[in-house]
């Protein structure tokens, strides 16, 4: 009873203080924006800052009310969300899904995932290197039992709760090594990723109908033949403007289809009408590739697309 009446007093805050909200954005769990409550999966809540703070609140809804995602996320780079500090998400059923700690610069975190029967399922930590992000696990355990030993070394299977499959392979100090295969609802391999001390060097899509697909990445961004690829999902580009008096960004979200086909660009941020339509124009002359998943095209919803401009 408790926890449902400090959801909803959680609720009436949100909506009693609107007026300190920043944006409310309806989302599909593929990430793609859609215009209204009836058609979302989740709500995201984001405020305005308080008193010069340098972070400021997200809260996320599921479409049942129950709370997704709560945290605090980087001032300066909104709307974009950069976390920092404690990151909870959660199943619908309410249980803590996983517990992050990120440092201030988005760059490492501390992270526990859980069942959703509410038991731990691993702890360990995130660093990202060169636009990738390694982890290394402290511990792994099936129903409270740990599999690993104290070097951080063992055989693991487990099942994803998020999409059914079974995954399997070792750790080695901590380290996701050697073949880690991953089988879906009826037993049959989908995927093989090779690691060498949690370094991801490839990995094989299986499909029965279909040759194997070899991959290099797990996922790829989508990216534009003009700019180039870029390994973090925001595609930032500089540009300096000469004996000019402004400086700012103009920041773009798109969605990008299989084929690499836009849609639904939406202007986020704006710096001056000119600049705003010079980059929209470079944006939609320009030839796209889609995003990737094990080598497949997939669709790519609420891709940032910014340009900075600074006084020279």
């Amino acid at each position: 009873m408790k926890k449902t009446l400090t959801f909803f007093i959680l609720l009436f805050s949100i909506k009693s203080n609107a007026q300190k909200l920043y944006s409310t954005t309806f989302l599909k769990f593929s990430n793609q924006e859609v215009k209204s409550k009836d058609s979302a999966d989740f709500i995201r809540y984001i405020y305005f800052p308080e008193n010069g703070a340098l972070t400021t609140k997200l809260i996320e809804i599921f479409k049942n009310d129950t709370l997704k995602k709560e945290g605090l996320i980087t001032v300066r780079i909104l709307p974009l969300n950069g976390f920092e500090g404690e990151v909870k998400e959660y199943f619908e059923n309410g249980n803590l899904k996983t517990l992050n700690y990120y440092d201030k610069k988005g760059l490492s975190s501390s992270r526990s995932l859980y069942y959703k029967n509410g038991s731990l399922k691993e702890q360990g930590s995130d660093k990202r290197l060169n636009g990738f992000i390694k982890h290394k696990t402290k511990q792994f355990y099936d129903n409270g039992v740990a599999l690993l030993d104290s070097l951080g070394n063992g055989h693991v299977i487990y099942k994803d709760e998020d999409d059914g499959t079974i995954k399997e392979g070792d750790f080695k100090k901590g380290f996701m090594n050697g073949s880690w295969k991953t089988f879906d609802i009826n037993h049959q391999l989908i995927f093989e990723d090779f690691y060498v001390d949690g370094d991801f060097k490839k990995g094989i899509t299986y499909n029965e109908t279909e040759m194997p697909i070899v991959y290099k990445r797990i996922n790829t961004y989508a990216y534009a033949d003009n700019y180039g690829y870029n390994k973090n999902r925001l595609n930032g580009y500089y540009g300096t403007v000469r004996n000019g008096s402004f400086e700012g960004t103009v920041l773009y979200f798109l969605d990008i289809d299989k084929e690499g086909k836009l849609s639904n660009i939406r202007l986020k941020t704006s710096l001056n009408e000119k600049k705003d339509n010079q980059l929209l124009e470079n944006i939609t002359k320009a030839k796209w590739h889609p995003a990737t998943f094990r080598g497949k095209p997939i669709e790519d919803f609420n891709y940032e697309f910014a340009l900075f401009y600074n006084i020279n």
